[in-house]
């Protein structure tokens, strides 16, 4: 191996190592998972018929790992078993990796006051007094070790990893002091990011409420005579009409364009863009070449209204609302645009509606079912009941939902520079670029 000297951030000059994953300081080891692992074992198979409420032992699934790669003990189940599973309960730093279907998640067990056991789709690592847990499942969320995973993997469409592969994978080894600080920092950039999502969690919340209430009641105190429609009891001065009454253009289909012209040209709106509720702004978007027919045909103006018209019965029929874009954007075939005619109804407020719960059991209530997809269509659209207060009112309805809606994108903007900061940390951390203090009796 060779060594060079390059100054990290801290102002001290390390001496580095080339080793096969790239340069770590040269006081950390290169080993391999095996090498610090006491004992390792899948998950056991028992028959589904054996899970019960009153079961004495927790059963953690793979889908009992959040998409944070947490474990979420509320959801974990139990099963009667014998007590020749208690071989498999797991124990509190016990590092758990799923090894089918989406291989390589990494998580660490927290102690339960139940005794659980891992499901057959989970490897169990037992790790020995050189490596803290924590740090190493760090390590194997990084990049690179990602990487290495995938690649032992076998198998067609369902991948599989085997503890005998996974046992061989490289990892940086820092002392143990070093690992337990980095491990404290990133979790403590965690809790961060885990506070400002119950934040907005908490807020969604709230809006859901407003919509139930000011939708179907209108401001409060203003009214107090009420009748009967065909979506409930709505204040009696309020018209019930169809969205078609109040669209001026649309509901149209937009863009199908074949992967091959995706890559340069115009931005383009798909639906992993947005959320239920969203405002689309000027944003990082993928790019399509189009032709000046179809930019005109299909370029967003301020106040469009998208409604995704094909997707999981989840997802179906989220709506968003352009704000403001610097440059002309299209949108793609499996969503439609619609624009409000402003001389009836304030598109803000029409949006408001459109993205509501009620309108998205109405769209699931029509949904035309696929294999792995629903759709809804134009007149779909069309039909939905819409109600249509007083300008004023509108206007002041759709002022409170933006005033809770700017908290929700600042948290959300917030969120996402944790999110980078995370990314950062994890990786001049995780390659030595920049080292931690580590206090003489942690060390």
């Amino acid at each position: 191996m060779t060594a060079e000297i390059a100054e990290d951030r801290s102002g001290r000059s390390p001496l580095l190592q080339e080793t096969q994953i790239g340069k770590i300081p040269d006081e950390w080891k290169l080993v391999r998972l095996g090498a610090i692992t006491t004992e390792s074992a899948f998950g056991p198979r028992f028959p589904a018929t054996h899970y019960d409420p009153a079961g004495n032992f927790g059963t953690l699934r793979t889908t009992d790992i959040t998409a944070d790669w947490k474990i979420n003990y509320k959801t974990i189940p139990r099963a009667k078993l014998d007590d020749q599973f208690r071989n498999h309960v797991l124990r509190e730093g016990d590092l758990l990796v799923t090894r089918s279907g989406t291989c390589g998640v990494v998580c660490v067990f927290n102690k339960q006051e139940i005794d659980v056991i891992p499901g057959a789709f989970l490897i169990r690592f037992r790790l020995n007094d050189r490596a803290d847990p924590h740090f190493v499942r760090l390590a194997m969320m990084a990049g690179g070790s990602q990487a290495r995973i995938q690649s032992m993997a076998a198998g067609g469409v369902q991948k599989n990893l085997s503890g005998t592969n996974l046992a061989q994978l490289l990892l940086p080894l820092p002392p143990l002091g070093e690992q337990k600080k980095m491990a404290a920092i990133l979790s403590s950039v965690d809790e961060a990011i885990e506070a400002t999502q119950a934040v907005i969690d908490q807020l969604q919340i709230v809006k859901k409420a407003m919509m139930a209430e000011l939708l179907t009641r209108g401001l409060p105190g203003r009214h107090t005579r009420f009748k009967q429609t065909e979506i409930g009891e709505v204040p009696e001065e309020w018209v019930v009409v169809p969205l078609e009454e109040v669209i001026k253009a649309g509901p149209d289909n937009g863009l199908y364009k074949p992967q091959t012209e995706y890559g340069a040209g115009t931005p383009i709106v798909r639906i992993d863009t947005f959320e239920n509720g969203d405002f689309l702004s000027s944003q990082e978007l993928r790019r399509v070449r189009v032709s000046p027919d179809e930019l005109v045909r299909f370029g967003l103006t301020a106040n469009d209204i998208l409604i995704n018209r094909v997707n999981s019965l989840s997802h179906l029929a989220k709506a968003a609302m352009v704000c403001s874009l610097t440059e002309t954007t299209i949108f793609e075939s499996n969503m439609m645009r619609f624009v409000v005619n402003e001389s009836r109804a304030s598109p803000s407020f029409v949006f408001r509606i459109v993205s509501s719960p009620r309108a998205k059991e109405f769209f699931l209530a029509r949904a035309k079912q696929a294999v792995a997809q629903a759709s809804v269509n134009q007149d779909d659209v069309r039909s939905l009941p819409v109600i249509i207060p007083r300008d004023d009112e509108q206007k002041a309805i759709a002022k409170l939902f933006d005033s809770i809606d700017e908290r929700i994108r600042a948290e959300r903007d917030d969120l996402r520079g944790l999110v980078v900061a995370k990314d950062s940390l994890m990786s001049v951390l995780l390659s030595g670029e920049v080292r931690v203090k580590v206090d003489e009796d942690a060390a």
